[in-house]
């Protein structure tokens, strides 16, 4: 539990690695992938300062 803002973080940071090298016109992978990022990073943070 103490590691899934860093594995949601990692599975959008994948989305966007396959985002990168398979081009399309589809913004849908690149959106999702970034909301991710963005909830990984978040929820590291309050699971870490939750901890302390």
């Amino acid at each position: 539990m103490k590691y899934i803002g860093i594995c949601v973080l990692l599975l959008g940071a994948l989305l966007l690695i396959i985002a990168g090298f398979n081009p399309s016109d589809d913004n849908l992978l690149l959106g999702s992938g970034l909301a991710l990022v963005v909830l990984g990073y978040l929820a590291h943070i309050f699971i870490s300062k939750r901890k302390a």
